[in-house]
């Protein structure tokens, strides 16, 4: 136990190993109630903090986690690795004045835990999806600033508010649509109810595209907040298939539409889609999916 742990925990130089195990099961169980349901089960499984999970084999109690949380392996695993995280922040936010180990300032009051945008283009309207979980970085969140940059071709006068089209699907509602630049339109999005700190959240949105000839050939994600995960998704018509898909990651916004900007070409699958992940973006910089004209 270091002198992190022993803090947080109450641990003293007293405690004999039984102590110190009870100690730090409480302090865990205190702390992992204030986490969403799934990943509470998550830190029962890393930990074995219940009598049931008390076994030495950590792939029993991960195997007992994917059967509560019916996941796969893989999302079983990152979901216990962001349980440890919420975990830590909780734990040091709850130190008492004096305490050696300070928590660092977050970069806002609340990040992204996983953005997972998609559009399909073989539909009559080519609408685009955003599935968002954030995460609480103080307590008392109750809405979220957010933008959406519409990048048509040719176009001659600016942007309005009105051309937004955002529909929310669940997790909150919309409003203070505005203008942040000729293109970029911000607005508000308000949560159900206040957050705690480390608390999660999930909302859905439907961004209604413009028509697939005036849009840009790019679907791209550029975080105003710290983002630990994204996903991009493009789903094309069979029948008009792009000649070049490229992945764009970390890219100055001026050079999504640069024929020069040298990017890693992708292979669409059997069905016309193609897809792409990345990890701990850098707010400000553009991460997705760019294609030449459909042919």
């Amino acid at each position: 136990m270091g002198p992190a742990i022993r803090a947080i925990c109450g641990i003293d130089e007293n405690d004999d190993a039984a102590s110190v195990r009870q100690k730090v099961i409480a302090r865990l169980t205190a702390l992992s109630a204030h986490l969403s349901p799934d990943l509470q089960i998550c830190v029962r499984a890393a930990f074995g903090l219940d009598d049931e999970l008390h076994t030495q084999f950590y792939k029993d109690r991960l195997r007992w986690a994917e059967g509560e949380l019916e996941r796969n392996t893989r999302t079983v695993r990152r979901r216990i690795d962001d349980a440890i995280v919420r975990l830590a922040e909780l734990a040091v936010h709850r130190l008492t004045p004096g305490t050696q180990v300070r928590r660092p300032p977050p970069d806002g009051r609340w990040h992204n835990a996983e953005i997972r945008q998609s559009l399909a283009l073989d539909q009559a309207s080519p609408d685009a999806l955003e599935l968002r979980r954030i995460v609480a970085d103080e307590d008392g969140v109750d809405e979220l600033d957010l933008a959406l940059t519409l990048t048509s071709l040719g176009r001659e006068t600016r942007a309005a508010p009105s051309d937004a089209g955002i529909d929310v699907i669940y997790g909150g509602r919309l409003r203070q649509l505005r203008m942040e630049s000729t293109d970029r339109i911000g607005y508000r999005l308000v949560l159900p109810h206040p957050l705690r700190l480390g608390e999660e959240h999930e909302f859905a949105l439907r961004l209604r595209a413009l028509a697939e000839r005036e849009m840009e050939p790019h679907l791209v994600c550029v975080p105003k907040h710290r983002c630990d995960y994204c996903e991009v998704r493009v789903r094309f018509p069979e029948d008009r298939l792009p000649a070049r898909v490229e992945r764009l990651t970390g890219v100055f916004q001026r050079d999504i539409a640069d024929p020069h900007h040298t990017a890693e070409q992708l292979q669409l699958d059997p069905i016309g889609e193609v897809r792409t992940r990345f990890s701990h973006l850098t707010p400000g910089l553009a991460y997705g999916i760019r294609w030449s004209p459909l042919r």
